[in-house]
């Protein structure tokens, strides 16, 4: 900083001198007076300056120190405790260079991805109680911007865990996005209303958002791992601070192919009402479906005894309607240190003594290990059960290690997970996750199936990468 202000000193001095010497060649000693003056003068505001760019230095030396105290290195993990979803991150960016005119078309086409693999083992019954090394997941992501405001989105995954053997490749989320609605339409600025229009997430509560491998801290999921992907419409803004987002959808499982007229609705309202405070609250209505969209780790509203074993009988009925709502919280202690909460209820109308009512809890503490391992090292638990609680059984799958429904199909009251998991980010594109946990599955009491295996360990290493 010292070198700076004498350089900048010395410089305006030069200049002042040179100017006066060739002032001074034809000067009389009035006018030598003059300049003696004029560098008086000259003198002094240079002091001035220097004085303003001292306090200047001396503010930004302070603001440094603060900012090298609270952030951590440039090689440390990104920061992922922001659960602003990729609706309200999409609203267009007002500078010039954001014309897609303006830009060369490969400046237009982004491509990012992500991709697992690893070792896991599973206790009892489940699809990996042998112990084997496996593809997590690999999927690549490309976005094309077509006009301003305006892009297409492709998700091709050639590897999703639990469908290896039946879908070798398969579009995951494929829109059409108009980032800024009311301005490509009627020229409206500072508006913002954006649209999704093809398959996409369900946007509702907030596993959607962290199921990918490089995104979820642990390596299974949650006990009700509520998500779905389908057909659509989607709608999203921004109304006094609050971030809203809507959906109309089909609700079926199969792509492109609705079996009931009743479309699926949901909406769900998040934002931070404190800096270190996140909160979101979603609802839903399915409609009648032979196989909801939406399910719970595998598990999707359909009538009950549908392709597996229930105690209780099944039911008669070709669809089922069901309608749901979520709570979720996260409290922000610091870099990467959190406590997330969630609790959701699903009710499902089937035929006859069918109907069930399902709730499901999550609570996940996460804690960043600080500057002694440079940021780099976390430690994680997740608590989650889902279940109805009482003698009404359903299917709780547990996707995508559990295999719920092939052991125990309709006679769970409950499944209750216990993880506990590590991980070290080697570079901000590159996670290693150590899990254990436990799942353990209650059943009805009127089950006639054998109550073994309802208790299984799960170990398991993965390696999780990105790039784009």
């Amino acid at each position: 900083m010292s070198q700076a202000r004498e350089v900048i000193l010395i410089s305006l001095i030069s200049v002042c001198f040179a100017m006066i010497s060739s002032e001074l060649q034809a000067a009389d000693e009035g006018e030598i007076e003059i300049l003696k003056q004029t560098i008086q003068q000259q003198q002094q505001v240079i002091d001035k300056q220097q004085l303003k760019l001292e306090e200047v230095f001396r503010k930004m030396a302070v603001l440094e120190a603060r900012l090298d105290a609270q952030a951590p290195p440039l090689d440390a993990a990104p920061r992922r405790v922001d659960l602003n979803s990729d609706e309200a991150e999409s609203f267009p960016d007002s500078s010039p260079a954001n014309n897609v005119l303006e830009r060369p078309w490969y400046r237009n086409i982004r491509v990012d991805g992500f991709g697992g693999a690893g070792f896991v083992w599973t206790e009892g019954g489940a699809r990996n109680e042998q112990g084997n090394f496996l593809n997590y997941e690999a999927t690549v992501n490309l976005e094309a911007e077509v006009w301003e405001n305006i892009s297409y989105f492709h998700e091709l995954q050639t590897v999703r865990l639990g469908d290896e053997t039946t879908k070798f490749l398969r579009t995951g989320e494929v829109y059409v996005h108009f980032k800024d609605l009311l301005r490509t339409l009627f020229g409206w600025e500072g508006n913002y209303l954006g649209l999704k229009l093809g398959r996409m997430d369900i946007p509702v509560g907030e596993d959607y958002l962290f199921q990918d491998v490089i995104d979820n801290p642990l390596i299974t999921l949650s006990a009700a791992y509520p998500y779905g992907w389908d057909e659509g419409l989607v709608l999203y803004g921004k109304l006094h601070g609050i971030n809203w987002v809507g959906a109309v959808m089909d609700g079926t499982d199969d792509r492109a192919f609705e079996d009931d007229s009743e479309k699926f609705l949901s909406f769900k309202i998040y934002g931070n009402p404190t800096e270190h405070l996140y909160l979101s609250a979603s609802g839903f209505r399915n409609g009648r479906a032979s196989k909801s969209a939406w399910e719970f780790g595998g598990s999707h509203f359909e009538p009950l005894g549908t392709g597996a074993t229930s105690s209780l009988g099944s039911s008669s009925a070709s669809a089922v309607n069901a309608y749901s709502y979520e709570f979720d919280a996260r409290y922000n202690f610091g870099y990467e240190r959190y406590l997330g909460l969630q609790y959701g209820a699903a009710f499902v109308s089937d035929s006859g003594n069918f109907d069930r009512t399902i709730h499901y809890v999550k609570v996940e503490p996460k804690w960043d290990l600080g500057a002694a391992f440079n940021h780099k090292l976390y430690i994680v638990g997740r608590l989650s059960t889902i279940g109805t609680f009482d003698d009404e059984g359903y299917s709780f799958d547990g996707k995508p290690f559990a295999g719920g429904k092939s052991k125990f199909g309709y006679d769970l009251s409950s499944l209750v997970r216990w993880a506990l998991g590590i991980g070290y980010w080697f570079n901000p594109h590159t996670l290693v996750k150590i899990e254990y946990s436990r799942d353990e599955f209650h059943l009805i009491e009127q089950s006639r199936l054998v109550r073994s295996g309802d208790g299984r360990n799960f170990l398991g290493v993965v390696t999780a990468l990105k790039f784009g």
